[in-house]
This record gives structure tokens, sequence and C-alpha cells, in this order.
């Protein structure tokens, strides 16, 4: 395959959640980016949010697994993930367990695609 099958998209992120994803996603050759909204001067001083778009290749998945075992305040994060395919939107409810903060594994990559529906064997590392 010569490039990614989708995106994965994670809306209304905070600035914070926004800056831990696109630091791992700079160490993994830019596979994140972020669409930050348009602000105009009515909007001043209202919480934003943003949405970051992941490259759906397996290491777009390692990023994805890694930003959801950061350490949190809450040991379960759960989040909704749109996986999208060309003109095909489907959005997936994922509820990450997170047991460490270190590299994702084997496991918790197989359980992470199997949450999105997506199959790994199908996708460009």
């Amino acid at each position: 395959m010569t490039g990614p099958t989708g995106e994965l998209v994670l809306a209304d992120l905070a600035q914070l959640e926004l800056s831990e994803l696109d630091e791992l996603g700079e160490q993994n050759s830019g596979i994140v980016r972020i669409e930050k909204p348009h602000v105009d001067k009515d909007r001043h001083g209202e919480l934003l949010t943003a949405t970051a778009i992941v490259m759906l290749t397996v290491s777009g998945l390692k990023v994805l697994a890694s930003w959801l075992s950061k350490t949190r305040k809450k040991e379960t994060i759960e989040i909704d993930v749109t996986v999208r395919r060309g003109d095909v939107e489907e959005v997936r409810r994922v509820r990450w367990t997170r047991k460490e903060s270190s590299a994702p594994t084997p496991d918790q990559l197989k359980a992470l695609s199997d949450m999105l529906k997506i199959d790994v064997s199908a996708l460009q590392a």
C-alpha cells in the first residue's frame, strides 16, 4: 500500500490533550494533524476545543494507544472515535483502561483495533 487507508478522528479535545497527541505524532513521522476551529472576536474567553486526525496506519494506532495510556486522573477513559474511510464515516466508542504509561503491547493494539473494528493486517505499517 502506498498510503493510509483512512483516518481516525477525535473531536472536542482540550488543549492539553491536543498537545500530548500532537507530540506523540511528531515523534512518529507527523501522523497526527490538528484542526483548530476558526476563532472570531465574538468567541473571546470561551473554552475552545479542536479535532485531532490520526492517519489510519499501524503507526497511527500505536500513537492513539500511547496517548490513551498516558497518566490521567482516571484509570479508564471513554472517547468517541470516528473511523473515516473515503466518504464512509463510522463512530466507535473506545473504552480504554490504562494499565501502564509505556509503549502499547500487541494485546493492547489488538484490543484497540477490535474496538474500532479495524483489520490491522490490512493496514500500512
